[in-house]
């Protein structure tokens, strides 16, 4: 799993509401892994954010996968609804009176190719991202935009961004980011894609 998805992975903590959710309370991001990503889009270096609307019956069955705002990519929008419809197990919606119901689903996966890293460097990447994403998990609620939740949790864990901007500084050119000022801008829009994901598990 790349440190992206597992950032938006770990934000999923929250207790699902009485609407249809992934069983365990999984989310979307844990279906994903980095050998899904397209070939085709691979070779075209092809990245993007596709937005879903899950269609769930009452028992639980994923009936209809719909992208509603596509990556710009068509083997990856294509590939989000496959992993969707082959893994995607749900616990059905409850009405008030505790009766399982059908329901809708809205998410985003992401698709972002990372640079080559040494492990030395991932490792000090996904320790950063598990760090912002438990700073980041109860400002959702009350934060008003992603941007702003994004601001606050990139400061948070300073020594393991001092642990990251170091280790890009010592990458060979071409390797990562062009410099840690660079390697920061990325981590930044990353979080406020991953932090919009996980928000978007809200019944719309």
């Amino acid at each position: 799993m790349t440190p992206v998805l597992l950032f938006a992975a770990a934000l999923a903590a929250a207790p699902p509401a009485a609407g249809a959710h992934l069983d365990g309370n999984r989310n979307v991001a844990t279906l994903v892994n980095v050998e899904d990503y397209p070939a085709e889009a691979l070779r075209k270096r092809e990245q993007g954010t596709v937005a879903i609307r899950l269609d769930i019956d009452a028992a639980g069955r994923l009936t209809a996968c719909t992208v509603t705002q596509s990556s710009k990519s068509a083997s990856l929008d294509a590939a989000t609804c496959r992993i969707m419809t082959e893994r995607a197990r749900f616990v059905p919606a409850r009405d008030d009176r505790g009766r399982a119901v059908p329901d809708t689903m809205t998410t985003r996966v992401m698709w972002r190719i990372a640079p080559d890293l040494d492990s030395a460097t991932e490792a000090a990447v996904i320790a950063w991202a598990n760090c912002m994403a438990d700073a980041a998990r109860p400002l959702l609620p009350g934060t008003p935009s992603n941007e702003a939740v994004a601001d606050k949790v990139i400061g948070s864990c300073p020594s393991e961004e001092e642990a990251v901007l170091a280790a890009v500084a010592k990458q060979p050119p071409g390797s990562g980011p062009a410099n840690p000022a660079e390697a920061r801008a990325g981590i930044r829009s990353l979080l406020v894609e991953a932090i919009a994901a996980a928000r978007s598990r809200a019944r719309p």
